[in-house]
């Protein structure tokens, strides 16, 4: 049976950012696998909206190095999942209760929903014992 994730923007950043990185062969092997379909991938939509912020503003990537970026991840096997409001109140609920951003449980909540392992390299995410796991695990 095929191994089902969900990867948030930390892991698919170290795809296409290599300064400061820690991590990064293992994050090649988790692309690699996705893109081969040995790994079924899935993310909230709103990962293609956090990576694009962070190529834009922290990292002062071009907007066209930015859309080739997004249309790599957006074809690398990842599936995309939107958000639907009649999950608000258990997102705020699971966001609460394990101390995270909203936007980080987006993660969590899909990971959840998913009833797979969530990889991550953010602290308070590997925290989640439930669904929190590091690159190194895979």
């Amino acid at each position: 049976m095929k191994q089902t994730i969900v990867v948030d923007s930390n892991i698919v950043n170290k795809w296409f950012l290599r300064q400061n990185e820690t991590e990064l062969e293992q994050s090649y092997d988790v692309y690699r696998k996705i893109k081969n379909g040995l790994i079924k991938a899935w993310a909230p939509s709103f990962l293609l909206i956090e990576v694009s912020n962070i190529l834009l503003y922290k990292k002062q990537f071009s907007e066209k190095a930015v859309d080739q970026i997004i249309e790599k991840i957006q074809n690398s096997g990842i599936s995309f999942v939107e958000f639907n409001v009649i999950y608000l109140k258990e997102l705020v609920r699971l966001s609460k209760l394990h101390d995270l951003t909203t936007y980080d449980g987006l993660y969590l909540l899909l990971a959840l929903q998913k009833n797979c392992q969530l990889v991550t390299a953010d602290k308070k995410l590997l925290n989640v014992k439930e669904v929190g796991v590091s690159l190194g695990s895979l």
